[in-house]
């Protein structure tokens, strides 16, 4: 058994260099220091504390009727001193010194706080260790804070946080340690910490003895969504999956919560961390925090942007960095739910040309307990693709053919006016794109600008590379319907038309592929086989073609006999004359 000051005792309870105020404080009916009050507790998860010392012979000390303590005693629970010095030396690197050996929780009560978080993190329980009192479990959506009850006053416990997983009790959150108030020889309840010192960052400031926050592991992941005037009707407003267009601008809303006692912290920062995917560039002059911009509050601070800009890659960020001062600023006249207030960002972001299949972008909150999960949302982009066949030397449709050229044009109203928000479906004109890779690869990519005349083209060429022969990649899209029409590019007798259809999912559906079989369309491969006909000859033999060819060869040969017919009895009358 070892004497410590006050400020060590203030230390077992995840709170270094404080004294204790005397306090006579307590529910009725409840014995002052049996309870262990849980802020917070999840629905789910239940929590259980373990005692592992005990404190003793307080001495009330200086200050008003002796309401600061001098000195109190720890000994540590002898089923605990093996779990509890290996704890301590992992949290501090090092052997325990040897005064300490028999009672290993005193040299915990010298840690400050960031080392006895690592103690917390490392404190097991000993086999066949009994829980203390009754746990707290089975709590509602939203509950405040629980009570785990029938404990000892003047105790110093680890609470763990389960969860059931396949019926097996798993972590659920970090452990806690947790002093239940002291009582003297005189009756005297000591609860509260003073002084103005700060708890461990994992316990939100808490001063209290005989409490503790559960939901302070590390902030909720941050809810995340994107919207775009011009974006899918049906899913405007929601994370719905939603396939959009190059050059269009998304604006996102990200949605944390901020602790009320930010406010007790002496210090306090609150940061975003956005990264922007691969095809999104977001711009610094439009970001607001609880819609107030960031330029007009001097105390955020923006990091990530070249020149106003940042292009996205999928792994360069942009942080949105708030003070104590700032969340003054940004919380002010908002009102907190739950012990939480909600703080909003808002900023809008361009698809660019570096778009292909989705856009996705994530965000994490950092505050002095932790970093989030990411909140995650995506659109779709829309691509597809069209591969030019010719007859081989068997009679297959297995050349590739390069230089087949074709356009792609909005079909509809609301396709149009997706790239022209005059246009309708009878004025629009083929869409414009810039080829990716350059050098006849057959790679496009929908130009930002439809209204550019240099850079861009709406003949689109097959590739010429071996690799991708006869094929054509389009990239860029949005959600709508569209015409692909072939142009001449081969020789060829007929140009067929299609209709190729871009969903809200990112998929396409192929439609109005004519009667010639000229055209065969894979949803799954997003490709549209298109065969490349010289002759009437070369038309397939089946089908609506073959049905075709067939009724022009009968026609054909009603119409020779229609002439044979006149012709013979041209003769017969000629012989007879």
């Amino acid at each position: 058994m070892r004497k410590l000051f006050a400020a060590v005792a203030a230390a077992a309870t995840l709170i270094g260099g404080m004294v204790l105020s005397a306090s006579s404080a307590q529910a009725d009916g409840v014995a002052a220091g049996t309870t262990i009050t849980v802020n917070n507790p999840q629905v789910g998860h239940t929590y259980t504390a373990y005692k592992f010392a005990n404190f003793t012979s307080v001495t009330a000390g200086e200050g008003a009727n002796g309401s600061k303590i001098a000195h109190v005693e720890i000994t540590t629970e002898s089923a605990w001193v093996n779990v509890v010095t290996a704890a301590a030396e992992a949290a501090t690197g090092a052997s325990i010194p040897a005064e300490y050996t028999q009672n290993p929780a005193a040299y915990v009560a010298t840690f400050d706080a960031a080392t006895l978080r690592e103690f917390a993190d490392a404190l097991t329980i000993p086999t066949g260790t009994s829980a203390a009192g009754t746990p707290l479990s089975g709590t509602t959506e939203g509950a405040a804070s629980g009570t785990i009850s029938g404990l000892t006053a003047s105790s110093w416990y680890l609470v763990k946080d389960t969860v059931k997983s396949n019926n097996n009790d798993v972590q659920g959150g970090p452990e806690a340690i947790v002093a239940t108030q002291i009582i003297d020889g005189n009756g005297v309840t000591y609860g509260e910490f003073v002084n103005g010192l700060k708890a461990d960052a994992k316990q939100n400031a808490i001063t209290a003895m005989g409490e503790f926050n559960a939901k302070a592991t590390v902030p909720s992941a941050p809810v995340k969504t994107v919207t775009s005037l011009t974006d899918c009707a049906a899913n405007n407003n929601t994370n719905t999956k939603c396939t959009v267009r190059v050059g269009q601008t998304l604006s996102y809303n990200v949605t944390a919560k901020v602790p009320t006692d930010y406010a007790s912290y002496d210090a306090y920062t609150f940061t975003f961390t956005d990264t922007p995917g691969t095809g999104l560039t977001v711009s610094s002059a439009n970001i607001k925090v609880n819609g107030t911009k960031v330029s007009a509050v001097s105390s955020i601070t923006i990091t990530g942007f070249t020149n106003g800009d940042l292009v996205g890659n999928g792994s360069a960020a942009f942080t949105v960095i708030l003070s104590k001062t700032a969340l003054d600023t940004v919380l002010n006249g908002k009102t907190a739910t739950n012990n939480y207030y909600d703080i909003e960002l808002t900023y809008d972001a361009v698809v660019n040309e570096s778009a292909e299949n989705t856009v996705t972008n994530t965000t994490t909150v950092t505050d002095p307990s932790g970093t989030s999960e990411p909140g995650k949302v995506e659109k779709n982009v829309g691509q597809f693709s069209i591969k030019k066949v010719g007859k081989d030397d068997n009679g297959g449709w297995t050349t590739a053919l390069a230089g087949a050229e074709f356009s792609i044009i909005p079909a509809d109203d609301d396709t149009a006016r997706r790239y022209d928000a005059n246009a309708t479906a009878e004025t629009a004109t083929a869409l414009k794109f810039t080829e990716i890779t350059g050098g006849n690869k057959g790679s496009y990519t929908l130009n930002a600008d439809q209204s550019a005349t240099s850079g861009v083209t709406s003949a689109l060429a097959t590739s010429s590379d071996s690799n991708n022969k006869g094929q054509l990649k389009l990239n860029g899209l949005a959600q709508g319907t569209y015409t692909g029409e072939g142009n001449q590019g081969t020789a060829s007798q007929f140009l067929p038309t299609f209709t190729v259809t871009v969903n809200a999912d990112g998929t396409v559906t192929f439609s109005d592929l004519g009667n010639l079989d000229l055209v065969a369309g894979d949803a799954t491969a997003k490709t549209a086989t298109v065969r490349n006909v010289k002759s009437l000859t070369q038309l397939p033999l089946t089908g609506g073609a073959g049905i075709i060819l067939f009724s022009v060869i009968a026609a054909l040969l009603v119409a020779v006999a229609a002439i044979a017919t006149v012709r013979i009895r041209a003769v017969k009358r000629e012989l007879q004359a």
